[in-house]
C-alpha cells in the first residue's frame, strides 16, 4: 500500500500489507490495507492511521495442466486406461475433488495411440472456477494383442469315413462387446479307428471391429480322441433252388451301405447249411472284404443268417432203351 510521508525523524517500523476481500477469481474486488507500525518515539501514538480501500482489484484464473501419461496394456475391448494423469500442484487449501482419468482414442491394438485426460474436479470454494484446466494429450500409448485359447475337447464316436468331430472346441471368454463371427471346429488327425487320437481345432473368426487383429488365437490340441469300429450287417437272403449236390447259393447277401470313400474289395457269398433237399434251410454269408484304407479294421462285420432257404428235389430220368432178342420164356 502507499503510505503518506512521515514527519522528519519518524520511520516505518513495519510496512503495511493489503489483501483482497476474497480469494476467488473476479474483477472489482476490494483491497484493504493493514499492519502499518510507525517508530515515532511514542509507540506510534503521534499518528492516526487512516486505511483507505481500493475496489479495482482483479484476480484472474490460474492455468493448471493435466497431462495424460504413457500406458502400455493388453487389449481389453475398451478405451480405458488404468494410469492416472499428472496434475499440477494446486494452491494451498484447494483439493482435488474428483481425480482425472485418461482414455485411449480407440480400443484397438496399436502403437503411438493418443491418450486423453478428462474429468478433473477441483474443490476451491468457487466451483473450480479459479482454475483454467489445460488437458495435454500423450501420443505414446500402446495396446497389445490379447491371447485367447481355443482348446479341442475329447470326442468318442463311431467310424464314419471322415476326420470330422461334432464336438465344439472350448473358447476363452471374449472381451465385452466382441462376438464370435465363425465358431471354431475340430477334426481328428486320421479317419481310422483307434484311441488317443489327436483332435485339432481351427477356424475361429472374431468380430472385434478390427478384423480379429486384437486377439492372438492359440489353438491347443487334445490327444484323448477315440474312434470306434462301425458295425456293418451282411445278411443272407432267401434262396430256392433245385438240388445240385453242393451247398452253394447263387444269391448275393445284402451288405449295409459303406461310409463315403470305402469300397467292397471282395463281395460276400452265402451257402446252405447242407446240400440236401429240404425247406427252412439256413443260409450263411461270409467273405466280405472292405477297402477302407485300414485293412477293413474300421468295421465290425456282423453276418446274419437266413432260415428260409429251400432245396427242391431234382428230377432224374430213367429211359428204357430199344431191345431185339430171341424168345426166352
Amino acid at each position: 500500500p502507499q503510505v503518506d510521508a512521515l514527519q522528519t525523524g519518524d520511520v516505518v517500523g513495519t510496512a503495511p500489507t493489503q489483501a483482497y476481500d476474497t480469494k476467488n477469481v473476479g474483477t472489482g474486488k476490494t483491497l484493504t490495507a493493514s499492519g502499518l507500525v510507525i517508530n515515532d518515539g511514542n509507540s506510534g501514538n503521534n499518528y492516526h492511521i487512516l486505511y483507505a480501500t481500493n475496489n479495482t482489484g482483479v484476480i484472474t484464473v490460474r492455468d493448471i495442466n493435466v497431462t495424460a501419461q504413457h500406458d502400455d496394456r493388453i487389449y481389453n475391448g475398451t478405451t480405458s486406461s488404468s494410469v492416472a494423469p499428472q496434475v499440477d500442484a494446486l494452491q494451498t487449501g484447494d483439493l482435488v475433488g474428483t481425480a482425472p482419468t485418461q482414455a485411449y482414442d480407440t480400443k484397438n491394438v496399436g502403437t503411438g495411440k493418443t491418450l486423453t485426460a478428462s474429468g478433473l474436479v477441483i474443490n476451491d470454494g468457487n466451483s473450480g472456477n479459479n482454475y483454467h484446466i489445460i488437458y495435454t494429450t500423450n501420443t505414446t500409448g500402446v495396446i497389445t494383442v490379447r491371447d485367447i485359447n481355443v482348446t479341442a475337447k475329447t470326442d468318442s464316436r463311431i467310424y464314419n469315413g471322415t476326420t470330422s468331430s461334432s464336438v465344439a472346441p472350448q473358447v476363452d471368454a471374449l472381451q465385452t462387446g466382441d462376438l464370435i463371427g465363425t465358431a471354431p471346429t475340430q477334426v481328428y488327425d486320421t479317419k481310422h479307428v483307434g484311441s488317443n487320437k489327436t483332435l485339432t481345432a481351427s477356424g475361429l473368426v472374431i468380430n472385434d471391429g478390427n478384423s480379429g487383429n486384437n486377439y492372438h488365437i492359440i489353438y491347443t490340441t487334445n490327444t484323448t480322441g477315440v474312434i470306434t469300429v462301425r458295425d456293418i450287417n451282411v445278411t443272407a437272403k432267401t434262396d430256392s433252388r433245385v438240388y445240385n449236390g453242393t451247398t452253394s447259393s447263387s444269391v448275393v447277401p445284402q451288405v449295409d451301405a459303406l461310409q463315403t470313400g470305402d469300397l467292397i474289395g471282395t463281395a460276400p457269398a452265402q451257402v446252405y447249411d447242407t446240400k440236401h433237399v429240404g425247406s427252412n434251410k439256413t443260409l450263411t454269408a461270409s467273405g466280405l472284404v472292405i477297402n477302407d484304407g485300414n485293412s477293413g479294421n474300421n468295421y465290425h462285420i456282423i453276418y446274419t443268417t437266413n432260415t428260409t432257404g429251400v432245396i427242391s428235389v431234382r428230377d432224374i430220368n430213367v429211359t428204357a432203351q430199344t431191345d431185339s432178342r430171341v424168345y426166352n420164356g
